[in-house]
């Protein structure tokens, strides 16, 4: 059971989960916080089932 209430939580695309990938992918686009972030917690959840690690991606733009 997920700890990230059923309402925060919609597929983006078709795409299959991939059980045999190297990695959990995070891609952080606003949220930088580790409390009441339900993203990073769903990221976190899928990395502990698949067993893989899960890497925290944040792209910043130019002149940052």
């Amino acid at each position: 059971m997920s700890s990230v209430p059923e309402i925060r939580i919609r597929r983006a695309n078709q795409a299959p989960v991939r059980p045999n990938a190297k990695r959990v992918l995070y891609w952080m686009t606003a949220a930088r916080r580790l409390d009441s972030n339900f993203a990073l917690q769903r990221a976190v959840e899928w990395a502990r089932k698949l067993d893989r690690p899960l890497l925290v991606l944040e792209a910043l733009r130019c002149g940052y």
